[in-house]
């Protein structure tokens, strides 16, 4: 991490014991500079929670301190479906897999499943970006940047029905909505954020 971008984080309010954990976790802190306070907010606290978690299970030796990690962390992970009262000490290992995959999958899994949908009522859109996953690539791995009408033309063909048809008018009004709210975000017109919690992420069009 540059020393430029911890600067930045700093400016943002993270302190610095939690700007070396994402040194040590390999965290692409560019993404964080990108979230806005709510965001940010809620990411943070979570994060710590983590975290805290996996320190507190890697000092499991004896049954006193898996009991000492029960009256500690029980509820939270219990509220995370994830049920520790039957760990055992040799099972720490185990536990912090399930810990990392909630994170990971199961934490954010139906705001996804939200997000593909979302994507797939217009014109099947998810569908094409999972079969053309490499073509795709460059919108969904990299560091996020708005989409252009320009990038939308380069990548995606339009086989329209038949002119005049009553599917022909319907699609004809989706491309027009698309090609207007992608130039409000070019313009700057339309500020476009995916937020964390009840928030995020959603897909919207000026299609719906």
């Amino acid at each position: 991490m540059t020393e430029e971008l911890k600067e930045s984080l700093h400016q943002r309010g993270i302190a610095s014991t939690v700007i070396q954990r994402f040194v040590d976790d390999k965290i692409d802190c560019r993404v964080i500079l990108l979230m806005d306070e709510h965001t940010l907010q809620t990411y943070l606290p979570a994060y710590g929670d983590r975290v805290a978690v996996h320190e507190m299970l890697e000092k499991i030796t004896d049954v006193q301190k898996r009991d000492q990690f029960f009256a500690k962390f029980g509820d939270w992970l219990a509220d995370r479906g994830i049920n520790p009262y039957r760990m055992a000490v040799v099972d720490k290992g185990s536990m912090k897999e399930m810990v990392i995959k909630y994170h990971v999958f199961y934490r954010t899994s139906s705001q996804i499943a939200q997000f593909q949908d979302g994507m797939d009522d217009v014109c099947g859109m998810w569908g094409m970006v999972t079969k053309h996953a490499s073509v795709f690539q460059p919108l969904f791995c990299n560091l996020p940047k708005p989409l252009m009408n320009q990038e939308m033309d380069r990548i995606i063909r339009c086989d329209f029905s038949e002119l005049g048809s009553n599917a022909r008018t319907s699609e004809d009004e989706t491309v027009y909505a698309w090609e207007l709210f992608l130039q409000d975000i070019e313009d700057g017109i339309a500020v476009v954020h995916f937020r964390s919690g009840q928030h995020s992420p959603l897909w919207l069009s000026k299609a719906d």
